[in-house]
C-alpha cells in the first residue's frame, strides 16, 4: 500500500552546514516502509540563487516535530501503520554516520527522485528516516513537497 507525507513551507536550517529535518517517515513496531519518491522545491521564496544540500538519512529515535498523517494514495487502503513528522524543532541525536542518499538543489528547482522497488531505501520496524536540508549560504528557505512510501 502507498502512502505520501506532504509538507508546506518547512524552513530549511539556516546555518550552512547545519541540516534541520524538513519531514520523517517513521516505521511503527512490526512494520517496515520503503521509500518510493521525494519531490521538493522552494514554495514562495524569492528565486535568489540559495544552494541547499539535501540528505535522506536513517535514525534509530524521532525527534520533536508536528506530526502528519500518511495520505493514502489508494483510497480502498488501510490506515497506514507508520506516522509522519514535518517541520522539526528537535532533531534525531542518532542519525547514521552516511546518508541514504544526498543531492543538491538550487532555489531556482525543484528536485524529484524516484526509486524502483528493488533499490528503494528501507526503513526498519520502529526506525526513522528523515529529509533534511542545509544552505549553502547562512540563509533559511521554506521548502515543500512530499515523501511518497510503500508499507512492506
Amino acid at each position: 500500500m502507498h502512502y505520501s507525507v506532504p509538507f508546506e513551507d518547512v524552513a530549511s536550517g539556516a546555518v550552512v552546514g547545519t541540516f534541520k529535518s524538513l519531514a520523517s517517515v517513521i516505521a511503527g513496531a512490526g512494520k517496515r516502509a520503503k521509500i518510493r519518491a521525494i519531490r521538493v522545491g522552494f514554495g514562495g521564496e524569492a528565486a535568489d540563487d540559495i544552494n541547499m544540500t539535501l540528505q535522506l538519512i536513517r535514525g534509530t529515535t524521532d525527534g520533536t516535530g508536528s506530526a502528519v498523517t500518511p495520505v493514502q494514495r489508494d483510497m480502498l487502503s488501510a490506515a497506514a501503520g507508520c506516522t509522519a513528522k514535518k517541520n522539526y524543532s528537535v532533531e534525531c541525536a542518532d542519525l547514521e554516520s552516511l546518508p541514504v542518499c544526498e543531492f543538491g538543489l538550487n532555489s531556482r528547482g525543484t528536485a524529484f527522485l524516484e526509486w524502483g522497488p528493488q533499490e528503494a531505501p528501507v526503513v526498519n520496524a520502529s526506525k526513522c528516516i528523515f529529509l533534511r536540508a542545509t544552505p549553502g549560504a547562512a540563509t533559511a528557505r521554506k521548502m515543500s513537497g512530499v515523501i511518497e512510501f510503500e508499507e512492506v
